[in-house]
């Protein structure tokens, strides 16, 4: 009897699945607070209605896969090859999610790079990688999706909601998203950053929201949306069936639902509620942040010599940079060179490389971008020594934060006759 009972227990123990883990973080008070407002006025209207009269938000979609040198995945997943047919796969389920928000995605291709130093990719804005694929083949008028092998440790994807300052029409899945053995070709998690990129927060955050719907909190805490049982993101077993047992503030046991694709049960999503609904479509058709996307070209921004540059130890801007010691070369239209060997496309469009220059970021938009191990005069000549002479003595000053940053030789954040006498010995 004993042996049967230890035999129960592990299979039981061995079914048990835990929840797999976003890169989103919890939404701020000031956005719960702005959710709740905004619910308690759709409650007030006819939103069946309303919808039914809304020409269909189109939305455009990029993919970027990046992959090792060879082009393998830096993983040893059971993993499909991403191709044209999968990403329509991902699209056409997308499109069946959001259908009753009167959402629909479109694919305008996909864009490869097999770079073995690329392959990592943090949730952290800081952090090198996942800047450079942001500011990489970015279209600025697309939903942007990042596929990589390895994001965060115990994360599967991550997305910008429409009210983050940065470049927020970025998604990114990690490679575990599309196991074989777990997902089998359902692409759930790529539907559940949507639907962050559309404002939905997890099922179970913040904390506090009570399980009783009569008398309850729901309007005014948890995610915000009363139709979505509350949820303390416990575990799910092989069957999809809940095995939490923790209870909330009035002792009421939770019993969340676990199809919910804003859970992180997966792999058991398989739907939106009737108000997550309808806050999507809100945010879709009214938020300046994603309003600006609908209908819109799948054009790659170009490079323009008056691109920013970023560099990790400092803020994003040209005067930033001329107090690191980073300096690019741009006068007239010699090479963008400098002393840690870079040279940049100063126009047009094209393919980003990786560099070995651990604190370089890179242009904020599209450019080529390679190593230079040429000479440190290269494209330096006694036309470019004229210029900076005239800008020194006032005559024609420099219109151009670049040619700044480029003449400074020094690094001391000034064009001045120390910097004139450098580069002059370099032209002889």
């Amino acid at each position: 009897m004993k042996k049967l009972l230890f035999v129960l227990v592990s299979l039981f123990t061995m079914s048990t699945m835990y929840s797999q883990n976003c890169g989103v973080p919890e939404s701020s008070l000031q956005e719960m607070q702005d959710l709740y407002s905004t619910m308690a006025n759709l409650r007030k209207g006819n939103f069946r209605e309303n919808i039914s009269n809304q020409t269909s938000l189109k939305f455009k979609v990029r993919f970027l896969v990046v992959r090792k040198d060879d082009g393998s995945w830096d993983s040893d997943l059971t993993l499909p090859t991403i191709n044209n047919s999968l990403i329509g796969n991902m699209i056409t389920q997308a499109n069946q999610a959001f259908q009753n928000a009167n959402i629909e995605f479109e694919s305008c291709g996909v864009d490869y790079i097999n770079n073995s130093n690329l392959t990592s990719a943090s949730t952290n804005s800081l952090n090198r990688n996942y800047k450079y694929l942001r500011l990489t083949k970015y279209y600025p008028d697309a939903i942007n999706v990042h596929i990589v092998s390895n994001l965060d440790p115990g994360i599967d994807g991550f997305a910008f909601k429409q009210t983050n300052p940065e470049k927020n029409n970025i998604v990114i899945l990690d490679m575990g998203a599309f196991e074989i053995p777990r997902f089998n070709n359902d692409y759930q998690v790529f539907i559940h950053e949507l639907g962050h990129f559309f404002g939905l927060g997890h099922t179970y955050e913040p904390a506090g929201e009570l399980v009783t719907r009569v008398g309850g909190n729901c309007a005014t805490a948890g995610d915000g949306f009363c139709d979505t049982p509350a949820d303390d993101n416990g575990s799910i077993n092989s069957n999809c069936l809940y095995l939490g047992t923790s209870t909330d503030l009035n002792g009421d046991q939770y019993m969340p639902d676990v199809t919910n694709f804003m859970s992180n049960y997966f792999p058991c999503t398989n739907n939106f509620s009737s108000e997550q609904i309808m806050y999507m479509n809100t945010i879709a058709s009214t938020h300046p942040n994603r309003i600006n996307l609908l209908n819109s070209p799948c054009v790659p921004q170009e490079a323009t010599i008056g691109d920013r540059v970023e560099f990790e130890d400092t803020s994003d801007s040209i005067a930033a940079s001329l107090r690191s010691p980073y300096f690019l070369r741009s006068l007239g239209s010699t090479p963008i060179i400098g002393p840690r060997k870079h040279v940049f496309a100063s126009s047009g469009t094209g393919n980003f490389e990786y560099t070995d220059d651990p604190d370089f970021v890179g242009l904020i938009t599209t450019g080529a971008v390679s190593r230079y191990d040429g000479d440190w005069n290269d494209g330096l000549s006694v036309f470019d020594l004229l210029l900076i002479n005239k800008h020194i003595l006032n005559i024609e000053p420099f219109t151009s934060g670049y040619q700044i940053v480029a003449s400074d030789a020094n690094g001391d954040g000034r064009v001045s006759s120390f910097d004139l006498v450098q580069l002059q010995q370099l032209n002889l």
